[in-house]
């Protein structure tokens, strides 16, 4: 994984690039406050298993203006996550947002 957030309160990642990574790019756990803003995730489209971003057990999450072009999930959202804002996401190649 590229970035990892276990356990983080309050935190803006923006305008950053994470190209070419096996398993999650961003993967965000038990976490809360969290802002992603105008990142580009970048993957071929042969690459298995490369999520975008990955949500799991947080809350206040936000992942606004962003370019996720990977061969799986775009954003993947599991577990006990509540108050998510998602918007202004181009997906491309994957499944899109789960």
């Amino acid at each position: 994984m590229n970035l990892v957030f276990s356990f983080v309160t309050n935190a803006t990642v923006s305008n950053i690039s994470s190209i070419h990574t096996k398993l999650f790019h961003m993967h965000i756990f038990e976490s809360s406050d969290i802002t992603l803003d105008s990142i580009k995730i970048n993957a071929p489209g042969d690459s298995p298993n490369t999520d975008g971003v990955h949500i799991i057990d947080s809350t206040n999450i936000q992942v606004t203006n962003s370019i996720i072009s990977i061969d799986d999930n775009c954003i993947s959202i599991y577990s006990s996550c509540s108050n998510l804002i998602i918007f202004n996401i181009l997906c491309g190649l994957g499944h899109g947002i789960r």
